[in-house]
């Protein structure tokens, strides 16, 4: 039983993981980048799904990280007691560190790309008009 609950947990955040480093994280920076004077504005990014995606991904694992504290209180044995109690201790931590990365992301990070993107999306495009036309300078 405990580890299935730790497949699950496994699973479900390296899942989180890949969607931050692969989806949400490229979409930050590219919001950042559009918001530079000059650049393109980032009018297509929409970072709104990836952003739900991440919040319903932390109570997911930290959902996983009670179930697998429950499972572990109840470890029989004496001679397992110490182990037990160690990979409850980790749990714990992880769940501390888990909490304040949580934390950080919903509160800083997903606000201001959020923020981010509006400004992008209501930023006009460069102008052309003064560029020249047909000649290379």
């Amino acid at each position: 039983m405990l580890l299935l609950a730790y497949q699950d947990f496994e699973r479900d955040m390296l899942a989180h993981l890949h969607n931050e480093e692969a989806v949400l994280f490229p979409a930050c920076l590219a919001l950042d980048r559009a918001s530079h004077p000059g650049e393109t504005p980032g009018g297509d990014i929409d970072v709104s799904h990836a952003i739900r995606e991440m919040s319903t991904g932390h109570g997911t694992v930290h959902e996983n990280i009670a179930r697998l504290l429950g499972l572990a209180r109840n470890e029989p044995g004496e001679d397992e007691r110490l182990e037990a109690m160690a990979f409850r201790q980790s749990l714990i931590d992880l769940e501390e560190d888990l909490v304040e990365h949580g934390r950080l992301e919903e509160e800083i990070l997903l606000p201001a790309t959020m923020f981010q993107q509006e400004l992008s999306q209501s930023r006009p495009a460069p102008s052309t008009e003064n560029q020249p036309h047909g000649k290379i300078l």
